[in-house]
């Protein structure tokens, strides 16, 4: 998998986010609060870029959320502390691979 097809399903993981609040889907200019070794905020271009670790090598779990606190345009995003590998060994590799969504409580 490339970065462009990694940017693309992490769109789809906040489009489905937003779903599951019940909030419009992501604005291409939309905001991640990305949660990364610190916490930073980016556009989801430069987040793609950050979490993107290669084409066979990803994060097991990125949970995706819309962000509880700062509301419905911020999305909040965690990649998880486990040993990367290939995409058949993340969170949901049949579906939405390494993403996590994230729903309201």
């Amino acid at each position: 998998m490339e970065l462009e097809e990694f940017t693309l399903r992490l769109r789809e993981a906040m489009n489905e986010a937003a779903v599951s609040y019940g909030v419009s889907a992501p604005s291409p200019d939309a905001m991640i609060e990305l949660h990364l070794e610190g916490t930073y905020d980016r556009s989801i271009p430069e987040a793609a870029r950050q979490l993107f670790l290669g084409e066979d090598r990803f994060y097991k779990c990125i949970d995706v959320s819309v962000h509880p606190r700062r509301g419905p345009g911020i999305f909040f995003v965690r990649a998880s502390g486990h040993e990367p590998g290939p995409w058949e060994t993340s969170l949901h590799p049949e579906t939405t691979g390494p993403f996590n969504i994230m729903t309201p409580a």
